[in-house]
């Protein structure tokens, strides 16, 4: 993970309009596990820890959500299932706002 500034107008509409020109965001890196290990829930632990830890961060400094290159359209459908959605007009750039971020983490 790491600290990325976004341009707003990359954004969806409804995040774009009420906020600045550039804002920030944590940038997920690529995620991968083990042969062995996929399909046992292991990616799923890593993502909810990426939002864990990307809500404790923008509670200190500030940010608006989490995004990610996605480096196939399967690796896509995986993040959409965490509420991901495409930023137009590369649909492999993937961007899960906070209050999504908020809402999976305190459940």
């Amino acid at each position: 993970m790491s600290i990325c500034t976004v341009k707003c107008e990359t954004l969806p509409p409804a995040e774009a309009k009420r906020l600045p020109r550039e804002v920030g965001g944590i940038k997920l890196g690529r995620l991968a596990v083990a042969k062995e290990l996929q399909r046992k829930g292991v990616g799923k632990i890593l993502v909810i820890a990426a939002m864990r830890k990307c809500a404790e961060v923008f509670d200190q400094a500030g940010g608006i959500g989490l995004f990610v290159d996605a480096k196939d359209h399967a690796a896509k459908k995986y993040y959409e299932q965490f509420g991901f959605v495409p930023l137009p007009p590369d649909e492999l750039q993937l961007f899960l706002p906070l209050q999504t971020i908020r809402v999976v983490v305190e459940n």
